[in-house]
């Protein structure tokens, strides 16, 4: 556990409390709300003399990376031996404990981004709930949470999150009827001061100086992963609350003045623009074109560097075929010209389609058509997730490796920085999608390197 600030206690104190029905945590990333929330949440399940509670967070991966291990600050890695993992009858998995009075309690898991992995609460009684990043959650999902919560004496909800629409439900309906506590940014408290406070819900808002952990140089080096002044730099790095609107990566790619290290010239490129082996490995992402309006398929080349702190944009083709065969031969001579400049041809890992139309024909007949040029990486279709099929998380990746200055072009690749200044927020809050031909540069670039998010985004 980390040190204890008078944010830390004053937190804490108010989860003991019998009367605390509510708990919000919003802020910045690197704050320890997440942290604090978690020892919450810790001591009003042991002392609860109700033995079923719940943890949710979008899927059963962001509970492990972010409740259960935590940095080393969660539930099952901070405190061994009070929690184990478990499987029911039915294979659901859950928390075992026993409380202060000895008595067996069950924490169950779910991930709120689909509704089948949710649906376990419903019948449930549930006492104590801890729901991670509750802005993205479902709002059916959110109202089951109260209504499992009806007939408990004293139940406790913990929420966490960074900012988000003012107009977003979660704002309008529940946090900004809770009593703020501590120093709040004006913009925000001026949101929350217009309902009235519901007794036993209370706000905090957290920063990054409210982690202990958190060093002057720590925080520099936090700032840096989004872009200035970017939408995500307001609610991530400064925790305010904010539409997603106007140009989203502009304010670090410019159309006419390229940001130094941004487009990169270095001893791995060959003379005919090809890495030869610069890099420890290659994927492909391709985003098919449109027939109907008989525009080409955006094929590009990603190198990752061996830890992946580091990605580099080596090629790129526009292919001029949209008949389907003619497209699979100019898709599979270009990758072949590729496999052939590597010494070592397993380091191309994977060729990543997205899904369009008869797509498992298109995948068959482009492994065929490699095959017959001594290309065997794998193809398959793009990795998609969530209700939004990852679109969010997509996006926030690229968001991320600009800002760090993580993700550079080679000269040959400069038309992916002209595409992406002209990309701007859509009403959903995710790139404005006309099918546009940035969008076709968007995308594909996306794809080739979604298979490697996790590694990518583990570097931050």
């Amino acid at each position: 556990m980390i040190h204890l600030t008078d944010k830390h206690v004053q937190a804490l104190a108010l989860a003991e409390r019998d009367d605390t029905r509510l708990e919000v945590f919003e802020g910045t990333v690197r704050s320890s709300k997440t942290v604090c929330a978690i020892t919450a949440f810790i001591l009003r399940v042991l002392k609860s003399d109700d033995l079923v509670h719940l943890i949710a967070a979008r899927d059963l991966d962001a509970i492990t990376d972010n409740i259960l291990e935590s940095n080393g600050c969660g539930l099952l890695s901070a405190y061994p031996g009070i929690f184990t993992l478990s499987k029911g009858a039915i294979g659901n998995t859950y928390l075992a404990y026993l409380n202060i009075k000895g008595k067996e309690g069950k924490i169950l898991l779910a991930g709120y981004d689909k509704k089948n992995a949710w649906e376990k609460i419903l019948g449930k009684t549930i006492s104590c709930i801890l729901v991670d990043e509750v802005n993205v959650a479902d709002e059916d999902f959110i109202r089951e949470c109260f209504a499992r919560q009806t007939s408990i004496d004293h139940p406790f909800t913990v929420w966490t999150l960074n900012g988000d629409d003012p107009d977003h439900f979660i704002y309008k309906d529940y946090i900004n009827y809770c009593k703020p506590l501590g120093k709040v940014p004006p913009t925000t408290l001026a949101d929350i001061v217009k309902s009235p406070d519901k007794e036993g819900w209370y706000y905090f808002h957290w920063n990054m100086k409210d982690n202990p952990v958190m060093t002057d140089e720590k925080i520099r080096k936090a700032s840096e992963i989004y872009p200035l002044n970017s939408h995500y730099y307001n609610i991530k790095i400064l925790g305010l609350r904010g539409k997603a609107e106007g140009a989203i990566f502009a304010s670090e790619l410019s159309d006419r003045d390229y940001p130094d290290g941004l487009v990169k010239k270095d001893g791995a490129l060959a003379p005919d623009g090809l890495n030869k082996d610069g890099y420890e490995s290659y994927e492909i992402g391709i985003d098919i074109g449109n027939n109907e309006i008989k525009r080409g398929t955006v094929i590009t080349i990603a190198g990752f560097s061996r830890d992946y702190s580091e990605v580099q944009i080596i090629d790129t083709l526009t292919c001029k075929s949209t008949e389907i065969n003619a497209l699979v031969a100019e898709m599979s001579s270009f990758i072949a010209l590729f496999a052939e400049s590597l010494i070592n041809k397993g380091r191309l890992r994977a060729i990543w389609l997205d899904s369009y139309g008869p797509i498992q024909l298109m995948l068959s007949t482009l492994r065929k058509s490699l095959a017959e040029k001594g290309v065997y990486a794998p193809v398959g279709e793009v990795p998609k997730f969530g209700k939004d099929q990852g679109r969010k998380a997509r996006m926030e990746l690229l968001l991320i490796l600009i800002g760090s200055k993580r993700l550079t072009f080679a000269p040959r690749c400069i038309i992916y920085i002209r595409a992406l200044a002209k990309l701007t927020y859509g009403k959903d809050g995710l790139p404005e999608d006309e099918n546009q031909p940035e969008m076709d540069y968007y995308d594909s670039l996306c794809y080739s390197l979604v298979n490697n998010m996790l590694r990518l985004n583990r570097k931050v």
